[in-house]
């Protein structure tokens, strides 16, 4: 960034941008976390067999999961020198605002 740019506060805009864009991109992936999650839990409810136990394990794999997951397209995204590669990775996701 250049020391203009700095000094006008030109690249908060830039930033602004790529922290919605990894916003959108994390309630992207809890949206399909939580469906899934669910989706999981109703067929081992249907099979009576879901226990309090398996339901904490299944949590913390989904969460697991979606942290490694989105680890390197955030990393992409808050180091991204231009904005339009932070909004192809927002593309990648079907993270649209």
């Amino acid at each position: 960034m250049s020391e203009a740019a700095s000094r006008d506060g030109s690249d908060a805009g830039a930033t602004d941008e790529r922290e919605a864009t990894r916003r959108d991109i994390a309630e992207r992936a809890a949206a399909i976390r939580d469906a899934q999650l669910e989706r999981a839990r109703s067929r081992l409810e249907a099979r009576d067999a879901l226990t309090a136990e398996r339901a904490r394990v299944l949590d913390e794999l989904a969460d697991r999961l979606v942290e490694e997951l989105l680890e390197a397209p955030e990393r992409a995204v808050r180091e991204a020198d231009d904005p339009a590669d932070a909004e192809r990775v927002r593309a990648l996701f079907d993270a649209e605002e």
